[in-house]
């Protein structure tokens, strides 16, 4: 009998843990990367919220190569388009949304940030985005 107490108060222990972990993943926003161009993305930066206090600053996604995925990140507060920078062949390009004004949070959940290049060599103009809810 006391062995079968001892197990049941380690399965419980355990499954409490998973659960608190699995609530606070269920409530950010979790966004990766896609680049789906055919450039390689290097020092992508994204900042997604008009808040530089939240966990909604700039993120770090490294470099990706063309047609692939980002690990996820975490955030606070994320909005349907964001601030993107990013280098390609060396020079950097930027994507810089005018404000967030009227915009409504994205609810929490998993996204991916759908980033596109262009033929321009214009450091504004080479970069679009699009939110893909996953």
């Amino acid at each position: 009998m006391r062995k079968i107490l001892v197990i049941l108060q380690i399965i419980f222990l355990t499954s409490c843990s998973t659960d608190k972990d699995s609530d606070e993943a269920e409530q950010n926003v979790t966004i990766r990367i896609e680049n789906a161009s055919i450039y390689k993305y290097e020092d992508i930066y994204v900042h997604p919220s008009s808040s530089y206090a939240t966990n909604g600053g700039n993120q770090n996604y490294g470099t990706l190569d063309p047609n692939t995925f980002s690990d996820y990140k975490q955030f606070d507060v994320a909005y349907g388009y964001a601030a993107v920078k990013a280098k390609i062949d060396g020079k950097t390009y930027t994507l810089m949304p005018i404000d967030f004004v009227g915009e409504i949070p994205l609810k929490p959940g998993k996204y991916t940030y759908k980033i596109t290049a262009n033929e321009s060599t214009d450091e504004y103009q080479k970069l679009d985005l699009t939110l893909v809810e996953n």
